[in-house]
């Protein structure tokens, strides 16, 4: 039963992760109209600028409620996420904004805000993995920039800041 709830979870984590994706190109795109979205699992990142940028896209869906951005670093005892990105840009999608930062800028408000490690353990499955749960805030602070989203999550060129 755990394993399944945990399938349905994936992937109700899944959908609302391209769902992000989609919504961050959009607004992408128009400062960077060359900027597409890979399909499948590409290490480097979500979004591809020709000719050599990446962007990483995270839903946190959740973080309107606890206030917290989940960061993974390791995943099944491996290094991933932050630890692991070759993006030049790292964009939160919350439903509400999207929050335009940089790995770099992540690193920062952890060693800033003297973070540590955590398990990121969610009831839905027993996955191993590691990172950190920032202060959204924190984020918000040093973020190059925060995109509002109209009440249906997604981006509107008219709400454009």
């Amino acid at each position: 039963m755990i394993i399944i709830k945990g399938v349905i979870m994936f992937r109700e984590d899944l959908i609302v992760g391209k769902a992000g994706e989609r919504v961050a190109l959009d607004y992408v795109r128009v400062f960077l109209p060359d900027a597409e979205i890979v399909d499948g699992y590409e290490p480097k990142g979500d979004i591809f600028i020709p000719p050599d940028k990446w962007i990483e896209v995270k839903a946190d869906l959740r973080s309107n409620e606890t206030g917290k951005l989940v960061v993974e670093t390791h995943f099944q005892g491996r290094m991933s996420g932050l630890k692991t990105t070759k993006s030049y840009r790292w964009i939160f999608y919350t439903g509400t904004h999207l929050i335009v930062t940089s790995p770099q800028l992540i690193k920062e408000v952890i060693q800033k805000g003297r973070y540590v490690p955590a398990r990121l353990h969610f009831e839905e499955t027993d996955i191993n993995r590691l990172g950190y749960f920032l202060n959204k805030k924190d984020i918000e602070e040093t973020a190059i920039a925060i995109q509002p989203l109209n009440k249906e999550g997604l981006y509107d060129i008219k709400t454009k800041t």
